[in-house]
């Protein structure tokens, strides 16, 4: 009897040093893989840190940075112009009742100081300040209203039922055709709409309260590709010997597209 039960002992003793055993091999492999696991969240990590947001995040974030605040509108402009369309140029201007003058340029600099300003007599300035109409050389009527001075412009402002108090204009003047479409003036007046602040506030530093325009009337036409495509290939402006002109009270500027 007594022999049974030292079997019996040395058979549970034996059990229990085996599970010991596995047990041991088990916390081991854990602590390999938790080592492994812990070095890997730390490279992700480190991954996700260094990693770039997305364009169009930063140029939320360049938009929200002008604040209806006047000082550095040049530098937030063209920020938000190289996030949101890159390589092209553009230009924002502020209005007043004689004209339209350049304060920014966001792309490559202009090799000129021609395109400063836009008097009240150019179309661009009737379409866009006096109508509130946004335009692009994708419609016949835009075509007419840019008279070779730029690709696509929106007004920059506030809009009311009785019409629409107008600081400024935004214009393209290039641009790669793969970004220029139906959207892309969309894109623009949600651009407009985001700097209206900024240029109204440069407008009261100045003295000057913008323009007001009639109520919007006109619908953009559509577009379509055939048209789109025939009207990127002559953009550079050229002045009629006799001096009559479409573009009379617009200095000569460049409007191209980039291939």
């Amino acid at each position: 009897l007594l022999g049974q039960f030292r079997m019996r002992q040395i058979a549970r003793k034996q059990a229990l040093i085996t599970q010991i055993t596995e047990l041991a091999k088990q916390h081991e492999t854990l602590s390999s893989y938790t080592t492994k696991l812990r070095s890997y969240c730390t490279a992700l990590e480190r991954q996700i840190a260094g990693r770039s947001e997305p364009n169009v995040l930063l140029a939320l974030e360049a938009l929200s940075a002008t604040s209806g605040q006047a000082s550095g509108l040049d530098q937030s402009f063209a920020r938000v112009i190289s996030l949101t369309l890159p390589g092209a140029r553009a230009t924002l201007y502020v209005a007043d009742p004689a004209g339209l003058r350049l304060v920014a340029v966001a792309g490559t600099p202009p090799e000129s100081d021609t395109g400063a300003w836009i008097a009240s007599t150019h179309p661009l300035f009737r379409a866009v300040v006096a109508e509130a109409r946004s335009v692009s050389v994708l419609t016949p009527e835009g075509e007419t209203s840019l008279a070779k001075a730029g690709l696509a412009a929106v007004p920059v402002g506030t809009s009311t039922a009785h019409g629409s108090k107008i600081a400024g204009m935004l214009k393209i003047e290039e641009i790669d055709p793969a970004s220029f479409g139906r959207a892309t003036l969309p894109a623009l007046e949600a651009i407009a709409h985001a700097l209206s602040p900024a240029l109204e506030a440069l407008l009261s530093q100045s003295g000057r309260v913008g323009v007001a325009s009639a109520p919007k009337t006109a619908v953009r036409p559509e577009a379509s590709g055939p048209r789109f495509l025939r009207h990127l290939r002559w953009f550079s402006r050229v002045e009629p010997k006799d001096g009559n002109s479409a573009t009379a009270g617009l200095a000569p500027v460049k409007a191209r597209v980039t291939n």
